[in-house]
């Protein structure tokens, strides 16, 4: 019997993406060809209008650029989520007029059953989880068979079946790597461990640290492992064809090189890449590639990777 599966758009709507974004779009790519509805939960600054033209309007203009307000504006946001983190979530149908050119966005925002906003939703959420220590409610008008959290938000679905993906606990492991406020962060996914129907990782080794330092059943959490998504464009390119892109556009010989894939950060541990390659003394080229060039964002918002070389990495 097919299902519906809402998944949380937080990574979905952001103007760069990231991995998590490209994991819930394959996903979201999956559930439909298994004969499945999906559905995204999107954020919204603003309340949504009740003209559905004006509506999906408003909900794509906030989608081109990163939404700024004045102080005064951004101080009584944060106040209205703040009075609104104490009620019932009631996320609202966005029905899809069809006025809005979506060419541009179809890189990024996956073909869906359907689309659900509401105003402020994650900051709400954790905004209640920071005071009361518990998980946002989110009431559907017609509530879908699951919700699937791609990222550890404190939500939680009346009606459904509630499944989060963990992707790792590196936050606790290596606490030293990121930023992330580590008290939160464990008490937030011990949480879920207790509460959630469901949870989904990504390695046998982050299933491993779920059911050890959160306390998860382990009939409750499983291992999916990670998942990869190329252009068809891509994939139908011969070796040949690759070999002249490499020398033509980075000067560089068919397997005749050493590549890191992934974002500039400290727990990627790229520094122990460079030791290593500087120790071992062979005559290949070191290339980065990553999400992030220094000082810039994507050539065009509809790419899911831009190129960096690491020019400012010693002997690269």
């Amino acid at each position: 019997m097919a299902k519906r599966i809402v998944f949380d758009g937080f990574n979905l709507a952001l103007p760069q993406g990231t991995g998590i974004a490209t994991y819930t779009r394959s996903l979201i790519e999956t559930v439909r060809g298994l004969g499945h509805q999906a559905g995204v939960l999107y954020a919204t600054r603003q309340m949504p209008a009740k003209d559905p033209v004006l509506r999906e309007i408003g909900f794509f203009d906030e989608r081109r650029r990163s939404y700024g307000g004045t102080p005064w504006t951004d101080r009584i946001e944060h106040w209205g989520n703040v009075a609104n983190s104490f009620r019932v979530n009631r996320p609202i149908t966005m029905p899809a007029a069809g006025v809005v050119h979506m060419r541009q966005f179809q890189d990024r925002l996956p073909a869906v059953d359907d689309w659900f906003v509401s105003p402020g939703l994650f900051a709400r959420a954790h905004m209640r989880f920071d005071i009361m220590g518990d998980f946002l409610p989110v009431a559907f008008d017609c509530p879908p068979d699951i919700l699937h959290c791609t990222y550890q938000h404190p939500l939680r679905a009346r009606r459904a079946r509630n499944v989060y993906t963990i992707h790792d606990l590196v936050a606790l492991r290596l606490p030293f790597t990121t930023t992330d406020r580590k008290r939160k962060t464990y008490r937030l996914l011990r949480k879920i461990a207790a509460q959630a129907d469901h949870i989904v990782t990504v390695s046998e080794n982050s299933r491993r640290d779920i059911i050890a330092l959160l306390g998860a059943d382990e009939t409750r959490v499983t291992n999916t492992y990670q998942t990869v998504r190329f252009a068809q464009e891509l994939l139908i390119r011969t070796p040949e064809m690759v070999a002249e892109h490499l020398s033509g556009s980075l000067g560089l010989d068919w397997r005749g090189y050493l590549l890191f894939f992934g974002a500039m950060e400290p727990k990627k541990n790229i520094a122990r890449i460079v030791d290593a390659y500087q120790a071992s003394c062979v005559d290949i080229p070191l290339n980065c590639w990553t999400s992030l060039a220094p000082g810039k964002r994507h050539a065009t918002p509809t790419t899911a990777i831009s190129t960096y070389r690491a020019a400012h990495l010693p002997e690269l």
